[in-house]
């Protein structure tokens, strides 16, 4: 797709590089030494649908985070808002010298709008525009975007556009299309999901750089359907980097893909109970990596003396290369720039089956430490994370794969960090027959231990896929890519799942 120019980001780069500045001069007056500074802007528009209806929706967050020694203590704290508001609450902060405990309470953005039983949002207001705007800078008091005030600064992130309110609009036809087409004719279908632009815009400096701003506007197509007939569910969610809705025809497609999994005139089966070879889909198999080997390399895990995975320990064969890529411009969540400042480039984690990397939320290069939002502590994180191809066939993997499973997706996975051990819950699968993929089976669960299982991945294809979704820690969720091609593991536990 090619991205249009959002006209708010200039406005809004100029109030979070202002605000980032005046806040540099502030610490710099006080004589503190070490610190880090993050601006945020994001405006997330969205149409959320089920069965009966679209509900349109804006939700804005914005605010700074800083961190600081204050008389060799580490001091921290958020302010909900941006231009003189946030400079004058951090000033005041800096003179008192307050707690974190005590600053976080008064400055804290209130969370998201939920809706109600009404479909209505609880902190929403309708607008002239027919939908509501959750957090508009109106709610926190602050003046209009962009306007010098008095003493000469900026007050408050810019406000709702007339290009917001049209790719709401785009969003809206996406939802509605999709909520049609998910049913399709069947009454017993019920469509749910939503279609959503994320315009955000950071802007971050530590005291040994420079000042950095980032656009990272994506979007997001999650279509789900439920066949309450037999409890299957069919998923499909496409990530996209730029500012622009997805087109129609892409939503379509989409739509197709999450009813094509629920396997309509199919009857499934249970899965198989024990040991079983395991192909993995294209981009599937980047998820099983990024589970098993990504999350134990990320530095605050690594770190840990009793970690699985060692540096310069071979660990899996030597087709075997994994690198995290945090500014790949083809991913929904690319960036050039990570969340303390440093420059984002491709960082080797696996190489020919050895470890030989890792994820730093550090000040140095790499470009890992990623947050939800300015509310939140960095943490090292992937992005875009990538399985490199193989040599091998995926017509002929599969066909030596008889009596194993083929897995299309999985809908969610655990590792533990100490012990190394991983469950998958795997919700769109089927049974390998001398044929090929055959019927496709109830969801089940595939349990096994990271260095065990990477020792048994005897096959790298050379196709690839991806799949996008989004990778919750420690209570964050950010975007995330895997990246991979079609591989099988000779020998993974699986357990069918009691159904309901």
């Amino acid at each position: 797709m090619k991205a249009t120019q959002n006209p708010s980001q200039s406005r809004d780069t100029a109030i979070l590089r202002w605000t980032l500045e005046e806040t540099a001069e502030l610490l710099a007056a006080r004589g503190l030494a070490e610190w880090s500074i993050y601006c945020q802007h994001k405006v997330l528009l969205t149409a959320a649908f089920d069965a009966e209806t679209v509900i349109p929706s804006v939700h804005v967050v914005y605010g700074i985070a800083l961190q600081t020694r204050i008389s060799g203590a580490s001091r921290r704290i958020q302010v909900a808002a941006l231009g003189t508001t946030a400079v004058q609450t951090i000033s005041q902060w800096l003179t008192n010298d307050l707690s974190e405990a005590e600053s976080l309470a008064p400055y804290a953005l209130s969370e998201a709008s939920r809706p109600t039983a009404a479909g209505l949002l609880e902190s929403g207001k309708p607008t002239r525009h027919g939908f509501l705007e959750a957090c508009g800078p109106a709610a926190y008091g602050l003046p209009k975007a962009g306007r010098p005030t008095a003493d000469g600064g900026l007050a408050g992130p810019s406000s709702l556009t007339e290009q917001h309110v049209a790719t709401v609009g785009r969003l809206v036809e996406l939802a509605e299309a999709a909520r049609l087409d998910l049913a399709s004719g069947d009454p017993l279908l019920r469509p749910e999901g939503r279609a959503v632009v994320i315009l955000e815009t950071v802007a971050t400096r530590h005291h040994e750089g420079e000042p950095r701003t980032a656009c990272r506007d994506r979007s997001r197509l999650a279509f789900h359907v439920l066949d309450p007939r037999t409890g299957r569910r069919g998923f499909c969610g496409p990530g996209f980097p730029g500012p622009d809705a997805p087109p129609l025809p892409i939503g379509r497609r989409t739509a197709d893909t999450a009813r094509a999994a629920l396997c309509l005139g199919e009857t499934p089966v249970s899965a198989p109970d024990g040991d079983v070879p395991v192909v993995f889909a294209p981009g599937v198999s980047g998820m099983l990596l990024h589970e098993i080997c990504g999350h134990l390399l990320e530095e605050d895990v690594a770190a840990h003396p009793g970690t699985p995975l060692r540096h310069g320990e071979r660990v899996a064969c030597p087709d075997l290369t994994v690198v995290d890529d945090p500014a790949d411009p083809s991913s929904w969540a690319a960036t050039h720039v990570d969340d303390v400042g440093n420059t984002a480039r491709p960082v080797s984690l696996v190489t020919e089956g050895t470890v030989t990397g890792s994820l730093s939320a550090e000040l140095r290069p790499g470009g890992h430490a990623r947050r939800a939002d300015y509310r939140f502590p960095p943490l090292p994180r992937m992005t875009t994370t990538v399985l490199h191809p193989g040599p091998h066939d995926p017509t002929v993997v599969i066909g030596d794969s008889s009596g194993g499973v083929f897995v299309h997706s999985i809908a969610s996975a655990w590792c533990d960090p100490r012990s190394g051990r991983f469950t998958l819950h795997v919700d769109q699968a089927r049974l390998i027959g001398r044929d090929g993929p055959g019927p496709p089976l109830q969801p089940f669960t595939l349990t096994g231990e990271t260095t065990a299982t990477l020792r048994t991945i005897d096959a790298l294809c050379g196709d690839s896929g991806h799949v996008d979704a989004r990778c919750a820690k420690q209570n964050q969720l950010v975007p995330v890519r895997t990246v991979g091609p079609t591989m099988r593991s000779n020998r993974m536990t699986s357990q069918p799942r009691p159904q309901k």
